[in-house]
């Protein structure tokens, strides 16, 4: 196991309560973060960044964002939060969901900032190889 973990700052936005406790244990489980925060709403992630930019912190390098919520879905997610994001951070987006179709996958390269898309639930194995860019 890693003694410093390769990320300062995760955001993980996810509708269901159950899922981001999930997510966030296996998180701490990997030591793959100093500091993790949740979020059941893409708005209120929204919120949270606009509040990191306004004081001046750093954003999150690595965000964890269920393709399917109810209010906004991931996709809308990373284009409000890519919109807010100062020129000088550089985070990536890794979309979270239970099933990858073709079509979710044809989706995903039109985006620039998605880093990659993982299966729910996703396993150490899966974090370790989000370590190399």
């Amino acid at each position: 196991m890693q003694t410093t973990p390769p990320y300062n700052q995760i955001f993980i936005v996810d509708d269901t309560e159950v899922d981001l406790f999930i997510s966030k244990k296996i998180i701490e489980a990997a030591n793959f973060a100093q500091t993790i925060q949740t979020f059941q709403s893409g708005e209120d992630a929204l919120e949270a960044l606009n509040n990191k930019t306004k004081q001046g912190n750093q954003w999150p390098e690595l965000f964890f964002v269920d393709i399917r919520m109810p209010e906004m879905d991931g996709f809308e997610f990373i284009l409000k939060a890519g919109a807010l994001q100062p020129q000088h951070e550089k985070s990536k987006f890794v979309l979270i969901t239970t099933e990858i179709s073709d079509a979710i996958r044809r989706k995903v390269n039109q985006y620039a900032k998605i880093f990659t898309v993982l299966k729910k639930p996703f396993s150490v194995e899966d974090l370790n190889s989000l370590t190399s860019f």
